[in-house]
């Protein structure tokens, strides 16, 4: 947006702020995420931005800049008075020509990839009219205390934003002059300090909103914190608080937000709470204690804080039933008491709250019927999580003519009997997770919601409008309905994995142009892969792994360049492999284990998983198992750390391409089992961190390339029946291998271990003994004779020849033996005479 003022015509106002949502990557819409990237503005800024003289707001902020430096001529826009460039992806310095924007206001430079340290930052202590700035992100834990100091002497400053900064110990416990004193917010949270509190911070009295989160300064809050009496929000999560719950007397009537999240107070619940309920005005909105192994029954008291919005008390050790009270919170948002020892039943007075959105109920021992009368007034419900342990289930009952009265888009629930009740709300659910349920039969062919699992039948109808198919790990047969794709055309992920569906892949999942996570795994679907590919232009991850599958893979497979994870393993695909995979960029992960392909095309990067890759594309976690070492490892997680090629077990034909030898970051190369032959890569040794390589059961000939005494870090080798022939390197990492296995089914191999001796090996190494112990003894005389002579020149000519060629040398050696001569006559001439007078 472009403001011109309206008197003088001047461009006073330049945002280009990118305004897509940002989503995640591993979100639940990837296609969303590559939107956002879409949006974004790149390349260089043009200098004639210099001509608006009068411009006095500027934002760039959340675009791709691609790590370029800010423009230094940023420093000549002297009429700026806001400037925001956060989230931009800048990187190089920050121009120390900011010096010159005296004017500015607000200035916010987070969360970009500056190689600045805290040395380059004295032109901040020149923004004299600064009221705002934000350094989120900027690494200020190198170069001292000097930044700090800069920022002090800020006076307009209100707010200052320093989160993970990594400040770590450069942060002064104490100041001269505390210049700060109007600041209103203070945020210097995730930065690992690890200190006591700095005194300079009880005399920021106008003080409004610290964050202090994530640091540790002390296990128990200071009684200075008084001095801060006009305290509206105080975040102290994550700083290893010890004891009882603060009471902060003398401000704790004043926050309206607190947060003392992931400390361990364990006591002083209902005094806390009688504090907060004591209070004259009770203003007190937001309150969140979650894992802070709180021991203590749920306080009655808390049906006092009528302002309350939030109130999060999960992952405690809270025991006892809810509170009618409860229902006093009419202002109630966001009730969250999952995880805690929490039982009986659900108190109908939960009803009474029209203004809830979330209520998390997850993991307690609740018991007992649940009837319309607990969703009276939950108008604004819109998640509802649910989950007991007792070994009888909570039973939904509710009539056959309740309505329910909101429009719930997430719930989840466990152990609980809900058939009714479920009917009742399916047709408003987006997301719905059900498990380990006394549910029989089988679902409605109507049903409309997208997430559940233990069910069985044909797959069940949905909402076109759905964005997310979650029906793993459940008993469903039968065919997908040819017209799949069309029914849902904005599904971005489906995972029907782990049932019994049959037949093939309809063709109509072209429709679904959205789509980037598929997961068929583990079903008994046949046929060919549908011509589809032209259409996922966003597709990320493909999972048909073991199936039934066969035909060719269509050349169009090498179409979409987002494609990252690909499995086809333990199908029965034949023919080659497409050579346009080669276009896929971004594939990181190929899996065509126990397939019947040909030909190995070395020009694609398949199978090769970097260390920085990505394994969680949504609700999608890659698995793969690896032989590793001789044996089989499962990855999951950790999958991400593994680089790894295993082609094993398919009938790939050709030449081992010399550029598998640029992977080298490889871990495991496995290609055994296979068609391949000609020579091993003479390259081979530049994959200095592989630590197992399995060539074994080709027809793999020539030599045993040299290059093997540079994998130093190879622990498992095995090149078992293939035709190679020569002597084996006796380079140290293939002597440590020392199973004669690793080279059975060679018989043209010859060499190391000494089971496999190359033709007459016993005979020359008799002649080289002997010729050996020869030539040590011809060595030992002539090195005695040469050692004696060289001996004897040095020492004769050292001392003498100098002697006879430097007189004064001469003189001063002959004086000190003569010195030497009377001492010892003089010494003998004395001992002699005290002898003489004992006697």
């Amino acid at each position: 947006m472009i403001a011109v003022n309206n008197l003088t015509g001047h461009v006073v106002r330049v945002d280009l702020r990118n305004e897509y949502p940002y989503v995640e990557e591993d979100e639940e819409s990837y296609s969303q995420h590559l939107a956002y990237n879409r949006s974004c503005l790149r390349g260089k800024i043009n200098p004639s931005l210099l001509s608006l003289k009068h411009l006095h707001y500027l934002d760039l902020s959340r675009n791709d800049f691609q790590g370029i430096q800010i423009p230094t001529f940023f420093g000549q826009l002297r009429s700026l008075r806001y400037l925001n460039v956060s989230y931009a992806a800048f990187g190089g310095d920050i121009p120390s020509s900011f010096a010159n924007l005296s004017n500015l206001n607000h200035l916010d430079i987070s969360r970009n990839f500056f190689e600045t340290s805290s040395k380059n930052l004295g032109w901040i202590s020149h923004l004299s009219s600064l009221k705002y700035i934000n350094l989120g992100n900027l690494y200020l834990g190198s170069r001292g205390e000097s930044w700090f100091y800069a920022i002090n002497m800020l006076p307009s400053l209100l707010e200052l934003r320093l989160s993970s900064c990594r400040i770590h110990q450069t942060l002064p416990l104490s100041l001269q002059t505390t210049n700060l004193t109007s600041l209103l917010v203070l945020d210097i949270s995730y930065n690992d300090i690890n200190s006591s509190f700095p005194t300079w911070l009880f005399n920021l009295t106008n003080l409004k909103q610290p964050d202090l989160s994530n640091n540790l300064f002390g296990r128990l809050i200071p009684s200075e914190f008084s001095n801060l009496k006009i305290l509206e929000d105080l975040r102290l999560s994550r700083m290893g608080l010890k004891g009882q719950i603060p009471q902060l007397r003398g401000n704790i009537c004043n926050l309206k937000s607190l947060d003392l999240s992931a400390n361990d107070f364990e006591t002083g619940v209902h005094e806390f709470f009688g504090t907060l309920s004591d209070c004259p005005n009770k203003i007190i909105e937001a309150l969140d204690l979650s894992g802070c192994s709180l021991t203590s029954a749920f306080p009655v008291s808390v049906g006092k804080l009528k302002s309350l919005v939030h109130l999060q008390l999960n992952f405690n050790n809270i025991w006892g039933s809810i509170p009618e009270s409860v229902g006093n919170l009419s202002c109630l948002k966001t009730l969250v008491l999952s995880d805690n020892s929490m039982n009986g039943s659900i108190p109908e007075s939960l009803g009474q709250l029209s203004e809830l959105v979330e209520l998390s109920l997850y993991n307690n021992s609740w018991e007992g019927i649940i009837t319309e009368a607990q969703f009276r007034n939950l108008t604004s419900l819109k998640k509802f999580v649910l989950w007991t342990y007792e070994p009888i289930p909570l039973i939904f009952k509710v009539s056959n003519e309740w309505v329910p009265p909101f429009k719930v888009n997430y719930i989840e629930i466990g152990n609980c009997q809900v058939e009714n009740w479920l009917l009742k709300i399916s047709s408003r659910v987006k997301i719905l997770i059900i498990s380990t349920n006394q549910i029989g039969g089988k679902l409605p062919l109507q049903m409309d919601f997208p997430n559940f699992e233990v069910f069985e039948g044909p797959l069940p109808l949905w909402s076109n409008n759905t964005y997310l198919l979650d029906l793993r790990s459940n008993l469903f047969s039968g065919p997908m309905p040819s017209n799949f794709g069309q029914l849902m055309p904005k599904l971005g992920q489906l995972y029907l994995s782990e049932n019994n569906l049959n037949g093939s892949i309809p063709k109509s999942l072209g429709n679904m142009q959205s789509l980037f996570i598929l997961n068929l795994r583990g079903n008994q679907l046949s046929g060919e892969f549908p011509p589809v590919w032209n259409s996922w232009q966003d597709i990320v991850v493909v999972d048909v792994g073991n199936n039934s599958l066969s035909g060719h893979i269509p050349s169009s497979m090498g179409v979409p360049s987002s494609l990252e994870i690909l499995k086809l393993n333990d199908n029965n695909f034949e023919g080659e492999i497409p050579s346009s995979l080669r276009n896929c960029s971004s594939l990181k992960s190929i899996d065509l284990e126990a397939t019947r392909l040909l030909e190995f095309d070395g020009q694609t990067n398949y199978g090769y998983y970097t260390e920085d890759g990505q394994t969680y594309y949504g609700y999608y976690t890659e698995e793969t198992t690896v032989i590793s070492k001789g044996r089989e490892f499962v990855y999951m997680d950790t999958l991400r750390f593994v680089a790894s090629i295993d082609l094993s077990s398919n009938n790939l034909e050709g030449e081992i391409p010399e550029e598998i030898s640029s992977l080298v970051a490889l871990g495991t190369l496995n290609l055994s089992m296979n068609q391949l032959s000609g020579n091993i890569p003479s390259q081979i040794g530049n994959l200095r961190w592989l630590e197992t390589l399995d060539l074994s059961h080709n027809k793999l000939s020539g030599q045993i390339p040299k290059s093997f005494a540079s994998l130093t870090s190879l622990s498992h080798l095995n090149l078992s029946y293939n035709n190679l022939a020569g002597r084996i390197p006796s380079c140290n990492q293939l002597q440590t291998l020392e199973d004669s296995s690793i080279y059975k089914g060679n018989p043209l191999l010859c060499g190391v271990p000494p089971s496999l001796h190359c033709p007459g090996d016993n005979d020359k190494n008799d002649e080289d003994a002997e010729d050996s112990e020869e030539d040590g003894n011809g060595n030992e005389k002539l090195g005695f004779i040469v050692s004696m002579v060289l001996g004897f020149i040095v020492g004769f000519w050292g001392v003498c020849g100098t002697l006879v060629i430097k007189k004064s040398w001469r003189s001063a050696y002959f004086r000190f033996f003569d010195d030497i001569k009377d001492k010892a006559m003089h010494a003998v001439v004395l001992k002699l005479a005290h002898l003489r007078r004992n006697s």
